[in-house]
Order: structure tokens, then sequence, then C-alpha cells
């Protein structure tokens, strides 16, 4: 039965190396799990690998395992704290051939692809895990290292939806001079488990929309634990990608992928363009169902910054699993995928980890930190407290996170029951005898928001007409809080808000050529075409409610709407320049220098009148 989460107690740490029997080289990324569990971890790249074992588990067998070796169990009760697994290679069953597009391997690569939801969890599920990620200098320093131990709720497989990440400890090293060298800041990596799982994501060589990209080779049939998986070698000339997948013979559930990317391509970061990518996935199974055990990535990228080539480092191993009556992350603790982890993670302490599986750093970066500083300040940089003082870039990224743009169609309507309208004013005198009483005014809405805290934000919106006999321009100034409604799979949060607002709306009445300059409303009109319009000045609160949900990693489809309250009405003239680069606007109220007629008959105020509500649809963007 699998156990939950958070149900351990811990008891001892055992640590190992597992080599290859016959050469006596270490194995990286060999899958160590204690059986009955998911609790587990994976060797690093020297083979060197730590578990903590919850005292529940004394009794349980420990169990090594890598494609095409036979595994290793051991009696937890009776290991060590430090052994050393051998692994001894099995005969691999070799049967290479090139595949043609209507072969056998199709048909299996179809089956695997159909059977995701089958083998992998048709519901929401919690991997805790550890991540590490780093930077170097390629033959050079290390530039930093920051860790974190991280809970990924995972959406079921039956979609793609990004599932949602929270840090619970984290800890991180800033060497001297890592900024003057990089000046880059990196953002997603906490989320490797949604990233990187090709399987959930259903991207590459798997899915059968891109078949026709790939060469595929079947290499023959590997042995991994108690089972045998097929091994495929794919290609993409195209895209200098070349790898190789491994799928279990009985549930037909993907197992391992391993491929390398070489090239010049630019990177999702800006000022990074990327030269080569490693990457490794290992997926594990327990009670039936298959899940990310581990992924490690390597990447050479040119910072086009400094001129300097650089190294990345992204590991992650899944320490434990469960897909039991699992909610959703709290939104209050949920992580930004544009977050940068470098700026969140805490200064290194290392009582923070003791109850924790990691990922043991491998021996090189240790003697590096070494080479590059002595012993003893190599240890004072892993145990003091981190300062620095935030660049120029850093302050603005920091302020462009908590920024929000929004830009949508607005919809309300109008109201203005006559036939004609006739107004003159100074050397102005228009008519239109064609009024339209009723009709939908559309037009363009956009706000823009800054979060004072996460769920509390100050608002602008405004509005304006895009209809050509229509004049409407809204100012709103308020705030808005986010309220999440479905916390789990593609999140949907309401958005109510409470603003002060101004408008002023009229109906067009004509257009006349100024013979000499007019002076209305404090403004003075040159020469030119100006479009006259009768209408009112509205001001007063609004309330509004909208409704987000994300599209994509910067994207999010926003409706909504407001309700106007207007606190006062007057009635008044509103002219506006018809060309130019910024149309000059003002607006006059009606008095007795005006003479105004509805229908033949003079009047002090108009009819037109603006709805106080309206409604919009769009695009909201937020990093």
């Amino acid at each position: 039965m699998l156990l939950s989460i958070t149900s351990f107690s811990f008891g001892q740490t055992v640590s190992g190396t597992v080599y290859d029997k016959t050469t006596k080289e270490p194995i990286p990324f060999t899958n160590v799990s204690i059986k009955g569990t998911s609790m587990g971890t994976v060797s690093n790249s020297q083979g060197y690998f730590k578990l903590t074992i919850p005292s529940e588990c004394t009794n349980c067998i420990m169990a090594c395992s890598f494609i095409g070796y036979k595994p290793e169990t051991f009696s937890i009760k009776n290991v060590n704290k430090n052994i050393t697994v051998y692994l001894e290679k099995q005969d691999i069953l070799l049967s290479e051939v090139s595949i043609r597009p209507d072969s056998n391997l199709f048909t299996l690569l179809k089956r695997a692809y159909k059977n995701i939801p089958l083998n992998y969890a048709n519901e929401p599920s919690l991997l805790n895990g550890f991540y590490r990620e780093s930077l170097k200098e390629k033959n050079g320093p290390y530039l930093y290292m920051a860790e974190a131990v991280i809970n990924s709720y995972v959406t079921s497989y039956h979609n793609s939806q990004q599932g949602q990440v929270e840090i619970l400890k984290s800890r991180k090293n800033i060497m001297p001079g890592a900024d003057t060298i990089n000046r880059v800041k990196y953002y997603g990596g906490v989320f490797v488990a949604h990233t990187d799982d090709v399987v959930h994501n259903r991207t590459g060589a798997i899915n059968p929309k891109n078949f026709k990209k790939y060469t595929y080779n079947y290499l023959g049939m590997q042995p991994y634990g108690d089972r045998l998986v097929y091994s495929i070698a794919y290609s993409a000339a195209d895209s200098n990608i070349n790898g190789t997948f491994y799928i279990d013979n009985q549930s037909l559930a993907y197992v391992y992928f391993e491929y390398e990317k070489i090239g010049s391509w630019k990177s999702s970061t800006p000022a990074i363009t990327e030269k080569r990518v490693n990457r490794k996935m290992l997926y594990t199974e327990i009670d039936g169902v298959w899940f990310l055990k581990s992924s490690s990535d390597k990447r050479e990228a040119l910072n086009n910054h400094s001129g300097k080539m650089l190294e990345l480092f992204n590991d992650y191993v899944t320490t434990n699993y469960s897909n039991q009556s699992i909610n959703p992350i709290s939104f209050d603790n949920q992580v930004a995928y544009t977050d940068i982890f470098s700026d969140l993670a805490t200064n290194y302490d290392e009582s923070y980890w003791k109850d924790y599986t990691i990922l043991e750093q491998d021996s090189l970066t240790t003697n590096q930190l070494e080479l590059q500083f002595t012993n003893n300040e190599s240890q004072q940089l892993l145990t003091k407290e981190h300062k620095t003082e935030p660049s120029g870039i850093d302050k603005l990224l920091r302020i462009a996170q908590k920024i929000s743009f929004a830009y949508a169609i607005n919809f309300n309507d109008y109201q203005f029951p006559i036939k004609s309208a006739r107004l003159v004013f100074s050397e102005l005198e228009v008519s239109n005898n064609n009024i339209n009483k009723a009709e939908l005014n559309l037009g363009f809405y956009s706000t823009i928001g800054y979060n004072i805290y996460k769920r509390l934000s100050l608002t602008y919106a405004g509005s304006s007409s895009l209809m050509s006999n229509v004049y409407q321009n809204t100012q709103q100034f308020g705030a808005a809080y986010l309220i999440c409604l479905k916390p789990g799979g593609r999140q949907f949060f309401a958005i109510p808000a409470i603003n002060y607002y101004y408008t002023k709306s009229g109906y067009l009445l004509g257009s006349q050529e100024l013979a000499i300059p007019l002076v209305a409303g404090g403004k003075t009109f040159e020469s030119g075409s100006i479009n006259v319009y009768t209408g009112k000045k509205y001001s007063g609160v609004s309330t509004g409610l909208s409704f987000k949900t994300k599209l994509g990693a910067f994207t999010n489809l926003l409706v909504g709407g407001n309700y106007y309250f207007p606190v006062t009405i007057s009635d008044g003239l509103i002219l506006k320049e018809n060309g130019g680069l910024f149309k000059k606007e003002a607006y006059v109220p009606f008095d007795d220098t005006l003479e105004y007629y509805e229908d033949g008959k003079r009047k002090t105020s108009n009819s037109f009148g603006l709805a106080n509500w309206n409604v919009f649809v769009g695009i909201r963007f937020e990093l």
C-alpha cells in the first residue's frame, strides 16, 4: 500500500555508491527505491546517493536498478550506513533495424502514446522532491548554486495542464563576481516536474503528430529491474536532436528518456544563446501508476552580455509520491512560473535538511569550489548569511513581476431617443437629421494593475468607443482583489474591484472646418476640421467583477464587466480634432452661449444617455 507523504517519522540515513561490476565505473542516474513505498532517490554523476529512511521502513527492502543491469536488493535492517553496490550487466537482446513509416514500430509508438491515461495518474498527484540548479562558467568558476525541497501538484495525465509548485525549504550560495560574469536571471526551474515531463506534456518524439519530424530505430529489448523494456533511438536532422527512450514491454509505459541537442538557438531567457542541451528523465512505477522519478538537465549557453560560455545544471528527484485525495497547493503558497528561484531561495542552513532526501553534490563540484576558494573559505561560503544588493535590472524585474496589463473589447449601449439635433456655438453650426436612437457601443478597454500583495492590486482602467458616431472616454482608478475559485488544473480566478470613475460620452452631430481659431473649454483649436458631439459627463463609483484563467505562461483569458453609480452628471458639448497625431479635445458645459435643438425644440440639456454598465473580453498579460 502506498504510504502518505506526511506520515513518516525519519530514522537512519543510508549512503552509497553504485558501480558497474565489471568495469568498476560508477553508474549515474541509478534508481534507488524502497519497495512498497514511493520513496527513493537517484545516484549522481559519480554513482553516489544518500537516502533518508523512515523509521516505519526499517523492515523494508531497498532496491537499486538501472536499464541493462540486474537489480540488486538489500534488507534495510541489515544495511550499513554506507554501502557499495555493484550492478551486473545483462545481455542485450539487440535487433537494430531502420523503421519505415508503415512498419510495426509506429504501431508500438501509437499504442504507447494512447496508453498514457492508463499508465499514469488519471487524477491529481503530489510529488515531494528535491531540486538543485547551479551555474558555472565553462572551464571556469561556479557562479551560484541554489537548492530546494518542493511539492509539485501534478494534474491528471488525461490532459496536459501545468500544475503548481510550493517551496518547502530552500538555500543558495552566490559566489563573488557572479553578477559580473552572468547578469542574467533564470526562471521556471522549480517547475521541472511539470516542464520536463514529456509524457504529461505529450511533446517531442512520442507524439504521433511529430512522427514525420524524426527518424526512429528499434534497438531491441533490455532488462530494467524485474521487467523488459523496448529501446528506441530517434533523431531529427533539422533540429540536431539525437536521443533514446525506453518503453515497458508489458504496460507500454514510458520508462526513460535521454537526448542531446547541439547547435545554436535563442533561449527563452533574453541575452542567452543556447549551444548544447543534454537531458535525462526517469519514470518509475508504484501500484501500477507511473510518475516522473528524476530529471537531469545540463545546458551550455553563450551569455551575449559578457561573451562568456556558461554551463547551467538543473537536477530533480521525486523523493515521495502520492495520488490519494490530493488537494491543490494553496494559492498563497504557490510559486509563480516567472519567479526567479535564485532570488527566492533563503540563505544556506544545513540544519534545514536533516530530514530530507537530497541529491548529493558531485565531488567535482566540491573539488571545484575548493580549488576556487580555500577549504575554510569554501565552508564559510556554504554557511554564511548571503547578502547582495540587487542591480538596476533586478529592481526593474521585480517591479515588472508586480505589473499586469489587459487589452479587451468593450460592449455597452446608449440611448438617444430623438430623430434630429442641431447646435449653434460661437463659429460652429452643426446638425444631424438621421440619429440612430439606440445602438450597441463597441469600444476598446485596457487595464493596468500593480500588486501591493499577492492578492491585492491597485488598478487603472480606460475605455474608448470604436464607433464613428459615438464618443466615449472612461477612466477608472481603484483596487482589485484576487480570489481563486478553482485551485486545481487550469486555475480559475474571480477579481472583484471598486473604483472611482469619470466618463465623457456623446453623439456625433457633425464636423466643421474652422476658418479661424476657436477657444472652448480652456483649449484653443486652430484651423482645421473638428467633430462636435452632444453628450454628458459623469463621475462616481464603479464596481467591477472579472474572471481570468491561464492560456499560456504569461497570458490569461479575461472576461468581466463593470457597473457604474454616477454621483454627478452634467450636460455638455464635446469637441475633438478630426486629424493629427495627438487630437485635442475639450468639454464645454451647456450654458446660455449654446443654442441646442432636439427635433426642432430648443433645449438646455440633451437626451443622450450612456448605459451604466459594460462587459468586456480580452487577454491579460502578467509575469
